[in-house]
């Protein structure tokens, strides 16, 4: 399920790479926005919290970005997503904007981050490459005579510690009376003649 999720937000940023643009925007309250925009092969991400009511306002194709106070419709702050330069497509944004002096707006704080959309869509690809690659080795740790823990070869091993890893092996034993069948090939327990399947231990 995961790995259905990861490789479809992996195709997702790719084909919002593609678009011009994709912008998604929201709140939290009335004095908390945020948007997520999509525009030149970037992915912008940005918050906004003042201490009164505001709002969020677009045009110019999502580019021009305006935050007002709900109260009197004031401008707080306005500025314009430019397309930067191929040596600047990351940039991180802390800032705290005060009102000036003789404008009755509230303080600002807005924190922001710009990336290309190729590096969210290479970790959500990474993902399942990394749990593929994880259940592979699962498998292959799985497989008799080697350590479930780290998939060491353990054939003729009886001392029952992994040297590799230290894992300490357990026995296999009887899902009835519970008696030791390290000793036994897979058949039947030379006690209660319970059926059982567990590889012969190394």
């Amino acid at each position: 399920m995961l790995l259905t999720l990861a490789s479809l937000a992996a195709a997702a940023f790719g084909w919002a790479g593609l678009q011009s643009p994709v912008f998604r925007g929201g709140s939290i309250g009335d004095r908390f926005h945020y948007y997520v925009l999509v525009t030149d092969g970037l992915l912008r991400v940005y918050t906004f919290e003042a201490e009164e009511p505001i709002y969020l306002q677009t045009t110019a194709g999502y580019r021009l970005v305006a935050i007002r106070r709900t109260s009197n419709d004031a401008v707080v702050i306005r500025y314009y997503h430019e397309r930067p330069g191929p040596l600047k497509p990351y940039a991180i944004v802390t800032d705290t904007h005060h009102p000036p002096l003789g404008r009755d707006v509230p303080t600002l704080y807005m924190r922001g981050v710009r990336m290309p959309t190729t590096l969210p869509a290479a970790l959500f690809i990474a993902y399942p490459v990394v749990a593929l690659g994880r259940l592979r080795v699962r498998r292959h740790r799985l497989k008799p005579g080697h350590c479930p823990a780290c998939a060491y070869n353990l054939r003729g091993n009886t001392s029952g510690v992994c040297p590799e890893c230290g894992w300490t092996i357990k026995p296999p034993t009887c899902p009835t009376c519970k008696c030791d069948l390290r000793d036994h090939t897979p058949g039947r327990c030379p006690k209660c003649g319970t059926s059982f399947t567990a590889q012969r231990p190394v």
